[in-house]
């Protein structure tokens, strides 16, 4: 269908074309979404299969230098400042006290008109055009000595009929003009380019509001990244990836009090995924060969309550944002690697002289190289790949994918180190997989209940089914409230 045809359709056909669009968009950006976890999943493996190895292997046990390192490494998106003309234009905004930005934009937006609103533009010309003639729009006349190349520009001959004034008169357009007398001077790409970095601000947090949010979260932040290190050191990544896996069980309980959308609701189908994922988990961890005897062990603790941060963390900044587009991620991570560095260096001298932790820098290159890579893949690229899979999808998703590490791990120690495993871990691997394509697709699915409903109709009989008339009142009320 050409435009043309599409321009004439009725308004009902319009609004159903746009919602179908919209639909499809939605369910691009969830698949997008899926594929954004899964590939976040694959690096983890690697990043904690790193670290055990730096921790164990390479005789550096430094699980709070190494998160020190990793946070800091965030600032590295800071260098972005010189490069990315709407951080740059954030700061102008910052340092003059906030620009009319959405002044601009509509001065912009009003320049920039397209062939299919000429009427339009040329309209606001003439009504511009009339108002300069009133007052207040032009500053009062000022006038200027002329220079003498100016002067002799006029002829000096002697036989001229009419002598010129060496003084000349200035007018010019009011100071609140003076954003159309820029635009006017600007070419059509430029305005154009102006117009794209004006509509991204106006959609995204401003640079004060990301800076507090950066400062409120890196507490949550650094704190989980650094039980989850310290499990690393002090258990087998297998056992660190199964208890960080219960994040998926706090985040359904924190997303059931705090929900920022309607996928984040709860429901018993969630609720009963999740309990399977985790069955499927320690399954799986509890077949690793490498496994010693059960005993409690302090890595398991700092493991628990790392999952309990991310969950926090996940669900709080989900709330407090909303929407992906409008959260600058490379810019908040920025600042978090910044405020990390700034505010948790005492925590070196607390640890060092209680004797949890020396202070010991990497004794040699290849231990800086492994850190860097780690912090650059493992951290850098995977929080910002797995808080994007997050906003396109849900926050119960994103970290119920965190339970498909330990399969993936252990299929790696397969491939790898020619590691044998049971029937168990197998038996393990199934229910964690089918637990993320059944969250998966509930989530998709908003309100789409099967465990419910398998309830309702077993007791069905005590309980008398609404008809439609009434089952559609309590969708409206429900939506209303």
């Amino acid at each position: 269908m050409s435009s043309r045809d599409h321009g004439k359709l009725p308004l009902k056909e319009k609004n159903l074309l746009e919602l179908k669009k919209c639909r499809r968009k939605k369910k691009q950006e969830f698949i997008l979404g899926v594929i954004v976890l899964l590939v976040v999943d694959f690096i983890w493996v690697g990043s904690a299969e790193l670290s055990d190895y730096i921790f164990k292997e390479n005789k550096y046990d430094k699980p709070y230098f190494t998160t020190y390192f990793k946070t800091v490494f965030f600032s590295v998106y800071l260098i972005g400042f010189c490069f990315v003309r709407n951080w740059q234009y954030q700061i102008k905004q910052s340092c003059t006290r906030g620009l009319p930005t959405k002044k601009m934009l509509k001065e912009v937006s009003r320049v920039s008109q397209g062939p299919q609103n000429e009427h339009l533009r040329q309209q606001a010309i003439s009504c511009e055009t009339s108002a300069t003639s009133t007052p207040g729009y032009i500053t009062p006349p000022k006038f200027e000595n002329m220079t003498d190349d100016e002067i002799s520009l006029n002829g000096d001959s002697q036989n001229k009929k009419v002598k010129f004034n060496d003084v000349r008169e200035v007018r010019s357009l009011a100071k609140r003009h003076a954003e159309a007398q820029i635009l006017s001077r600007m070419s059509h790409n430029s305005v154009e380019e102006l117009r794209g970095i004006l509509l991204s601000l106006d959609q995204k947090l401003p640079l004060k509001e990301t800076i507090k949010l950066s400062v409120y979260f890196v507490v949550l932040w650094v704190f989980a990244t650094l039980g989850y290190q310290a499990a690393l050191a002090n258990t087998t990544p297998s056992v660190a990836n199964i208890l960080s896996a219960t994040s998926g069980i706090f985040t359904l309980c924190f997303a059931a009090c705090f929900p920022s959308t309607s996928a984040d609701r709860f429901n018993f189908s969630k609720l009963l995924s999740v309990l399977v994922s985790f069955g499927g988990v320690f399954i799986v961890c509890w077949t690793d060969p490498a496994k010693k005897d059960s005993t409690v062990n302090i890595g398991d603790l700092y493991a628990i309550g790392g999952a309990i941060l991310y969950a926090t963390y996940l669900v709080l900044i989900r709330r407090k944002v909303g929407e992906d587009r409008k959260l600058d991620m490379p810019l908040f991570f920025g600042f978090v690697g910044l405020f990390g560095a700034l505010f948790f260096w005492p925590g070196f001298f607390i640890l060092h002289y209680t004797n949890v932790e020396r202070f010991e820098l990497p004794p040699d290159l290849k231990t800086w190289l492994l850190l860097i890579l780690n912090a650059a893949i493992g951290t850098l690229l995977s929080e910002i790949l797995w808080l994007w899979g997050c906003f396109l999808t849900s926050s119960l998703l994103a970290t119920l994918s965190l339970g498909l590490v330990a399969p993936l791990s252990m299929a790696f120690d397969i491939i790898v180190h020619k590691v044998q495993f049971s029937y168990l871990f197998f038996l393990g691997v199934a229910p964690i997989l089918i637990s993320f394509v059944v969250v998966s697709l509930l989530t998709h699915y908003e309100g789409y209940d099967p465990v419910m409903n398998c309830f309702s109709k077993i007791f069905g009989n005590t309980k008398q089914e609404p008809n439609p008339d009434e089952r559609e009142s309590l969708l409206e009320n429900d939506a209303v409230a």
